[in-house]
């Protein structure tokens, strides 16, 4: 058995604290490679309540590096439930 390390990946989560009904919401993730190491591609997905919302791809992310995804929602009624 081949052992696969990965490197080690942290993660800052930008959430408004208030969201309007109808109007456009910025979620911004900022992605941290902590390791010494760097990190090929590899996606951050979005999940609100345990439901599935959307995910985007970072092709590389070089040792002590950050990357920012950010991830933009309409806020419906219900909308995720």
């Amino acid at each position: 058995m081949d052992y696969v390390s990965a490197p080690d990946l942290t993660s800052d989560v930008n959430v408004p604290s208030k969201v309007k009904v109808g109007r456009k919401c910025l979620i911004k993730v900022t992605v941290k490679n902590v390791d010494n190491e760097d990190a090929d591609q590899f996606t951050v997905a979005l999940y609100i309540d345990g439901k599935y919302i959307d995910s985007k791809s970072i092709n590389q992310l070089i040792a002590g590096e950050s990357g920012l995804v950010t991830f933009e929602l309409v806020h419906m009624i219900n909308s995720l439930s």
